[in-house]
C-alpha cells in the first residue's frame, strides 16, 4: 500500500495530471481511513483504481480500438472466467483453512452444547464467532478493538487476557459462563488451575472452561 502510494506520488511530480476536486477528495479520504483501519484498504482499491488507469492511460495513446483482436479478447475472458471458478476453493477446503485459524471445532461444540449465555473469547476469533453463531450467541469482543474502549470493556479484556491481579475479579464480574481459550495460552493455565472451573472441551487449537457449579 506505501509503496503503491509512494510510486503515485513520484509519477504524478514527474507527469503530473489534475484531477476534480470530488476525485481528491475521495483519494485523500480513502488513504487516511487505510492508514488508521485495514480494513478500508478494499474501498480504497475501488476509488484508486480508475485514478491509476488514468495516470497508465498517457503510454496508451497510441491505441486504436479498430487494431483490436475480438477472438483473442474473447479467449482471454474465457481463460479468466474459467480460471476465478476453476480455482475457487470448495466448500472443505475452505473449512480445512479456517481450521488452522479459528476454533471451528469448539464452535462445533458451543453449536450442539449449552455453555450458557456469556462467553469469554479473544479478540482474533470474534469476527469468525459472530459470523458462524450469530444470532444465537453474543461475543465478548471481536477485531474492532476501538468500539469495545469506550465503556472500559477493551481495559477488562486486557486485563483477563493478560492475567492480572483484577482477572478473578473481573470473571466474576461479567458472570461468565464459558471461557473459549487459544491452547497454551496463560489463561488456560489459570482457569485450569482454578478450583471453581473445569474444562469441558479441548483440541489441539483451543480450550473451554464452564464454573464448576458443585464447587459453586
Amino acid at each position: 500500500f506505501l509503496v503503491l502510494l509512494l510510486g503515485f506520488f513520484v509519477v504524478q511530480v514527474i507527469w503530473p495530471i489534475s484531477y476534480s476536486v470530488e476525485t481528491l477528495i475521495l483519494v485523500v479520504f480513502t488513504i487516511g481511513e487505510s492508514c488508521l483501519h485495514g480494513r478500508f484498504l478494499i474501498v480504497f482499491s475501488m476509488v484508486f483504481a480508475p485514478v491509476l488507469a488514468r495516470l497508465r492511460g498517457r503510454w496508451l495513446r497510441g491505441y486504436e480500438a479498430g487494431k483490436d483482436h475480438a477472438y483473442v479478447n474473447a479467449a482471454l475472458i474465457a481463460a479468466l472466467v474459467w480460471g476465478v471458478f476453476g480455482f475457487f476453493p470448495s466448500d472443505a477446503r475452505l473449512r480445512e483453512g479456517m481450521e488452522q485459524i479459528f476454533p471451528v471445532k469448539a464452535v462445533d461444540y458451543l453449536r450442539h452444547h449449552d455453555v450458557g449465555p456469556r462467553l469469554y473469547s479473544t479478540d482474533l476469533w470474534g469476527s469468525y464467532m459472530i459470523w458462524a453463531l450469530s444470532p444465537r450467541r453474543k461475543v465478548f469482543i471481536d477485531g474492532r478493538l476501538d468500539i469495545y474502549e469506550y465503556a472500559g470493556v477493551l481495559e477488562d479484556y486486557i486485563q483477563i487476557k493478560h492475567l492480572t491481579p483484577q482477572t478473578q475479579f473481573l470473571l466474576r464480574k461479567y458472570r461468565l459462563s464459558a471461557c473459549l481459550v487459544p491452547r497454551g495460552e496463560i489463561l488456560e493455565t489459570y482457569l485450569a488451575a482454578l478450583p471453581d472451573w473445569k474444562r469441558v472441551y479441548s483440541d489441539d487449537m483451543s480450550v473451554i472452561f464452564e464454573p464448576d457449579k458443585v464447587s459453586e
